[in-house]
């Protein structure tokens, strides 16, 4: 049987007794974070800005603490994002991103579709669809074609070359960079090179191709000898500074599906989620068939601040997932490429639903992704909810900012970086660490509001626009953003959160004007609470500041035919419906033109 390296055992009985298993509270007295009801004899709370950069080595220590198992941080602003680093008899260790009505996040930034040319066609209706969510979220989007054939290096320069991108999702079998001589799964006949997504991610140009001289591992793909386009480093040499994810079908025989017809799956299931189609129960599955054996859980169990530590179940991966959306599972035993005994293989993903959404999954050779039937590209091709992955056990993935809005993408980009170590963990900033998955994803999206419709009134710019509200519980209203394109960018007019289903704006020049609703909720989660914006609804509108001539032939017809745009797309889809006329925009997306930068081979 395969089984993972032997490590030294740890003290703790179970992986979970490492763990200080955090959360956090809003109150009138500040953030209330609670840690485990075990008793420790001294307690160090350290804290840094949410995103600073700051490392944990040089964070601030706001507590020094006894037996206590609550502490609280009075000294945070309502509006504020603070991320807390507990550490209990210097070996129990957790993590928790907290606020108090955390700021409203929404501009995430820009992202870049990096699509391979062969599935590129049959996936425009997909490509497109998920350009309008991205949008809806605030996403300004810009777009990429590669061939499998190209050069690593070629793909990652189009990154490079692309001013302020926060992220970047590869679609298709794009070019899988490989580095170092490593064997993070503890094999001899696996040490050599391993896919390293953290190549695209880091911008930096201090990958090099020089001196590394292996071939024992038994695939040749894991072979590394200077000159062969794969990289030295096991190390990422500097901060990778993208969020990155890869979406990737290619070499999956397992399954009835073409490689496409599995990406368009996959993009339908992730357009339901984000437009909260889909619901999840805020609970963890931890299937850990290692314990202290090779300890990988700790990743499930620091999770306590997104799901509440009283949803950490243990219990069977498939027996639980096949049957409960739980919104997280994690899954560990010894491997194969194609299985991880105790928990699944390949061939469960291609004939059974999987109700988890994002998933850790962790054992022997399967971390190495870029094999046929790879068990952990294949949890998510399946039928279900599944939309992420991670091999989460070396290094330990940090995913707690989940839990006060940060997108699945920022929490791999966090563990990619972070240098300090859990127990008996290792493998921090290797260049292994990876997302299988959309890296925009979040895990509380709300549902749209609905039936938005413009229309201009009096001739001087002013317009009304009017919506019905979002169907979530606890929905405070809603914010309005406008654009004078419907790819963006929007910017938010709303002074103030929208009670009404109603509202009055003014602009300042005729032309095709977009404007963009998105429902606000104040979520509470054992981060504290932030405020939650959905994905948001378009519609547009040509504006004149003078009437029009019904008697000059115009083909819009007069002001009343063509001031109103509706949304009619009762899946919730965040685009517009084209009516009588229809102002300029995404509909030049059909061709591509304006948005796409195309590298042509």
């Amino acid at each position: 049987m395969l089984v993972l390296g032997l490590l030294p055992l740890v003290l703790a009985q179970e992986p979970v007794d490492q763990i200080a298993l955090l959360q956090a509270e809003a109150t009138s007295q500040g953030l209330a974070i609670r840690f485990s009801d075990r008793l420790y004899a001294e307690t160090q709370v350290y804290r840094r800005a949410l995103g600073s950069g700051v490392k944990w080595e040089d964070a601030e220590r706001v507590a020094d603490l006894g037996q206590e198992s609550r502490w609280f941080d009075a000294n945070i602003s309502v509006g504020e994002r603070w991320e807390y680093f507990v550490v209990r008899n210097q070996t129990v260790k957790g993590f928790v991103a907290g606020g108090i009505e955390a700021d409203l996040l929404d501009e995430p930034g820009k992202i870049a579709l990096v699509v391979e040319e062969g599935v590129g066609a049959e996936l425009q209706p997909e490509l497109q669809q998920l350009t309008y969510d991205l949008v809806a979220e605030g996403w300004s989007v810009v777009q990429f074609s590669v061939a499998q054939t190209d050069s690593v290096v070629d793909v990652k320069a189009l990154l490079q070359g692309e001013a302020d991108l926060e992220a970047a999702l590869l679609i298709g079998h794009v070019p899988v960079p490989y580095s170092g001589v490593i064997a993070p799964d503890g094999h001899s006949d696996h040490y050599g090179a391993w896919p390293a997504d953290t190549y695209y991610g880091d911008l930096s140009n201090q990958w090099t191709d020089e001196t590394q001289s292996n071939t024992s591992a038994v695939r040749s793909q894991n072979h590394n000898i200077p000159g062969d386009g794969k990289f030295d480093q096991n190390n990422i040499p500097s901060d990778v500074d993208l969020q990155i994810g890869r979406v990737d079908m290619f070499d999956l025989p397992a399954f009835e599906e073409t490689e496409a017809q599995l990406l368009q799956r996959y993009f339908a299931q992730n357009h339901a989620w984000r437009t909260g189609q889909v619901s999840a129960i805020p609970a963890a599955v931890i299937d850990d068939n290692f314990g202290v054996y090779a300890p990988g859980s700790y990743s499930a169990w620091l999770l306590s601040p997104v799901v509440g530590r009283d949803n950490l179940e243990e219990g069977d991966f498939w027996e639980t997932l096949g049957v409960s959306p739980y919104l997280f599972g994690f899954g560990s035993g010894a491997g194969s490429y194609t299985r991880c005994d105790g928990v699944g293989k390949t061939q469960d993903f291609a004939d059974e639903v999987l109700q988890g959404v994002f998933l850790m999954l962790f054992g022997s050779y399967f971390g190495d992704f870029d094999s046929t039937d790879n068990f952990l590209r294949a949890a998510i091709a399946g039928e279900g909810n599944a939309l992420s992955v991670v091999w989460g056990g070396r290094p330990v993935h940090r995913h707690h900012a989940l839990g006060i809005g940060e997108t699945i993408g920022y929490a791999v980009r966090d563990t990619q970086n972070a240098s300090e170590m859990m127990v008996n963990n290792y493998y921090t900033r290797k260049v292994h660490v990876a997302l299988l998955g959309d890296p925009t994803l979040r895990a509380f999206p709300l549902r749209p509001v609905t039936e938005v419709t413009a229309e201009s009134e009096g001739p001087q710019g002013q317009v009304v626009l009017r919506w019905n509200a979002s169907e979530d519980s606890e929905v405070l209203g809603v914010h309005v953003y406008r654009s004078d394109s419907e790819v963006g960018p929007f910017a938010r007019v709303s002074a103030a959160i929208v009670e009404e289903n109603t509202f009055s704006d003014r602009v300042e020049s005729e032309g095709d004007w977009w404007w963009m609703i998105r429902a606000i909720k104040l979520q509470e989660t054992a981060s504290g609470s932030f405020y939650n914006p959905s994905a948001g609804v378009t519609v547009g509108l040509e504006v004149v500041f003078e009437a029009v001539d019904s008697a000059a032939g115009d083909s819009g017809g007069g002001t009343e035919d063509t001031g109103v745009v509706e949304t009619t797309d009762s899946s919730g889809c965040a685009c517009a419906s084209q009516a009588p006329h229809q102002p300029k925009g995404l509909w030049v997306f059909l061709g591509l033109v304006g948005l796409i930068h195309r590298r042509r081979t």
